[in-house]
């Protein structure tokens, strides 16, 4: 039996499947596993997927160091074009966003899916002047009314994007308020806090990507990444992989799920580069053929010109 630690474990969460690896630093040995993912808590797959590894291994738990998940349901999510139960809560007589079908991915923006389908985008009156001064207040019954409506409709994420939000946010900040006593189960994203902050329309995509990117990393990863083995060691470090091929604590990387949402093809592709450096191969293509999209990079020397 290995000594404790010595499992590195790497889950990515995939369309219908737990597709799960371990690393044995002692003697470098791989182990493999899949698990098929039923309804309901996804973290049951990834559980039965480690099971299957420490018993290849014949580990415990407790032997394993480091937990890296990536979540390649997100990458086919966006792939299929899939309806996702989100919000959008504007100032009212600003609906930022032009309305859209859903049949085709828009010109502006290349946004494969449907962000805010009739019914679930919200306008509040108020609002606050450019220099951040506030020239109406903010019409909390409107932001109660609109948090019963998306929570009587299924809205598990919204993005809040307010006139002038990043001179003064505290509106954006009080619908965030107002939400988490009536419909706590939604996760907002204030378009205030999103990054590349710009006009209206822009910081509404902004947050709605991050909205949704959000929404489908939590779907994939369910409670996996609090409870994914039956008794983990308490030091067992649990990371999730980002985009850019690095790994950050689950916490943070939850908090940043845009900066996760290719982190499933991200993974097999920096796997790739890592496969030609050690086989000295200086140029080398990888194709990464998932369950509705495929992704493929050009490897020179090592590294990731191109993906």
């Amino acid at each position: 039996m290995p000594p404790q630690g010595s499992l590195r474990v790497g889950l990515d969460h995939g369309h219908g499947f737990i597709h799960a690896l371990a690393l044995r630093s002692g003697d470098g040995a791989l182990f493999s596993a899949l698990a098929p993912i039923g309804p309901g808590d996804p973290a049951r797959a990834s559980a039965l997927a480690i099971q299957r590894l420490l018993e290849q291994a014949g580990a415990r738990p407790g032997d394993i160091s480091t937990l890296i998940h990536s979540a390649s349901a997100a990458a086919d999510a966006f792939a299929e074009k899939e309806q996702l139960p989100l919000g959008l809560i504007v100032t009212a007589g600003f609906p930022l966003l032009p309305a859209w079908d859903g049949r085709e991915p828009r010109e502006e923006g290349g946004l494969p899916f449907l962000l805010a389908p009739p019914g679930r985008a919200a306008e509040v009156a108020g609002r606050m002047d450019a220099a951040g001064k506030e020239a109406a207040p903010l019409d909390e019954e409107a932001v109660r009314a609109a948090a019963g409506q998306f929570r009587e409709g299924g809205v598990e994420a919204a993005a809040v994007c307010l006139l002038h939000s990043p001179a003064n946010p505290a509106h954006e900040r009080r619908v965030r308020e107002i939400f988490r006593e009536i419909h706590p189960a939604c996760r907002l994203v204030l378009s205030c806090e999103t990054p590349g902050r710009g006009h209206e329309q822009a910081r509404a995509r902004a947050a709605l990507l991050d909205a949704a990117c959000g929404l489908l990393i939590r779907r994939a990863l369910g409670e996996a990444a609090v409870r994914a083995a039956e008794s983990p060691r308490p030091d067992t470090a649990i990371l999730i992989l980002r985009s850019d091929g690095s790994a950050v604590p689950a916490r943070k990387g939850l908090g940043q799920p845009l900066s996760a949402a290719l982190s499933g093809p991200a993974g097999g592709l920096f796997a790739a580069a890592s496969l030609a450096r050690a086989a000295r191969i200086r140029r080398a293509v990888a194709l990464d053929v998932g369950n509705a999209s495929a992704k493929i990079s050009l490897i020179e020397d090592g590294v990731l010109p191109l993906a």
